[in-house]
């Protein structure tokens, strides 16, 4: 079955909404965090008790271009506890927008696996947890653009970024500051071998400094 089929995405809506909870229908969103979402009474509170086992209720926004690594530090160190949340895997921005405010109603820790590339973009999740009463994490993948790129290149067959994507990434890339409101940065780094090191970033430190071509 083709990747971004209709059957395809729907097969991917089914999964969500198991991973969440009966209850969630993706054809009812509308708006930037005002999607609608279909949960009774009874199942918001059953998905609310399963979140409580969650260690900490927590918005995390990956932060990095592509080839950086998101991906498999998700799959690695947070699949068990947290959401992910794709444009890659849910195709449409209305589907992404639907799944974080379905989360947030749910008190279902998450992470939006994007490159999160502007303040603006990240401006609009960091609201809307902090409206929900979520601690927010940044994990700032600091990556140098060589080693994305090589990374990017050993993806599998119809996952590669053209490479002047990335570098249009790369260009207007800021950087995660504490004056964003975040309650703590992590700050990923990933060499040619695949060794991850990922270490807490103080405020003391100020901000992270820019990604780095070599």
């Amino acid at each position: 079955m083709a990747a971004g089929s209709p059957r395809a995405n729907e097969r991917n809506d089914r999964e969500i909404s198991r991973r969440l909870g009966e209850g969630v229908d993706f054809g009812a969103g509308r708006g930037f965090f005002g999607a609608t979402t279909v949960l009774g009474s009874q199942e918001r509170t059953s998905i609310a008790t399963r979140s409580a086992t969650v260690a900490g209720v927590e918005a995390v926004l990956f932060i990095g271009i592509q080839g950086s690594g998101k991906t498999t530090f998700y799959r690695e160190r947070l699949f068990d506890t947290h959401v992910r949340i794709s444009r890659d895997m849910l195709k449409t921005r209305n589907r992404e927008l639907l799944l974080v405010r379905a989360c947030l109603a749910a008190r279902q820790a998450f992470v939006v696996d994007d490159t999160n590339a502007s303040k603006t973009t990240r401006a609009d999740y960091i609201t809307a947890a902090r409206a929900g009463g979520f601690r927010v994490a940044g994990y700032y993948f600091r990556t140098p653009l060589r080693t994305a790129l090589a990374r990017n290149r050993r993806r599998p067959r119809g996952q590669v970024i053209p490479v002047p994507g990335v570098l249009a990434t790369f260009k207007r890339f800021q950087p995660p500051e504490w004056a964003e409101d975040f309650d703590e940065l992590q700050v990923v780094e990933v060499s040619g071998e695949n060794e991850v090191s990922v270490r807490p970033w103080t405020r003391e430190e100020g901000d992270p400094p820019g990604l780095e071509r070599e």
